[in-house]
């Protein structure tokens, strides 16, 4: 994944200064990414007395799921919290991933893979929390670079959430060493050298 982050300036960066803090979520809005199941987490957090937002970047998946999302926010009084941010792209993007403080990916989508959002928020020093599924525990360390939770756990999800949003510190150390294992493992420069690795043992098997 191109370093996007190295490229932005720094007081994009600056915004995660400023309270309240935001947790983030990127990817299509369908109910098995765990949008329903994060926005229950943070009724909770506000019933906590947690002060803190909410940006959704993404498509909505149906207008059915629209219209949960939109209940859920008025039954929880969540109106001042969400927003809803459509799809960003480019520097957007980019600039939400900087601003934001905590990124969440609640999924249990049947196709999920690593999920490549995790590795965009790495890459721009974000804490993890995300879910025990397919692929994820592979980009995710739980009590590392983040926290990962059972499925469709909204306690396990809100109490997670709540001890980053409470201590700044954790979350920032936490962020650190994702950025860490961003440049270890998941570089342009990372995946090249990588792949001319296999070209070359390929290589040497067919030149035997």
């Amino acid at each position: 994944v191109e370093d996007a982050a190295a490229a932005m300036p720094a007081e994009a960066f600056r915004t995660r200064d400023v309270a309240p803090p935001t947790i983030l979520f990127v990817g299509l809005l369908r109910e098995s990414k765990g949008v329903l199941v994060l926005l229950e987490a943070c009724a909770d957090l506000r019933r906590r007395g947690l002060d803190f937002r909410l940006d959704l970047v993404g498509e909505l998946h149906s207008r059915a799921l629209g219209t949960r999302v939109a209940r859920l926010i008025d039954e929880n009084d969540l109106q001042s919290v969400v927003r809803l941010r459509g799809v960003l792209a480019g520097d957007d993007k980019h600039r939400a991933y900087a601003e934001a403080s905590v990124f969440c990916f609640p999924s249990f989508f049947e196709s999920e893979t690593f999920g490549l959002v995790l590795i965009e928020a790495m890459q721009f020093g974000l804490p993890v929390v995300a879910t025990s599924w397919r692929g994820i525990p592979s980009v995710v360390a739980d009590g590392d670079n983040g926290y990962l939770v059972p499925i469709k756990d909204v306690d396990a999800l809100a109490d997670r959430l709540g001890l980053l949003l409470r201590d700044p510190e954790l979350a920032e150390s936490m962020g650190r060493r994702g950025r860490r294992l961003y440049e270890e493992r998941f570089t342009l420069q990372r995946f090249h050298a990588d792949i001319q690795k296999v070209f070359d043992a390929v290589r040497q098997d067919l030149s035997r």
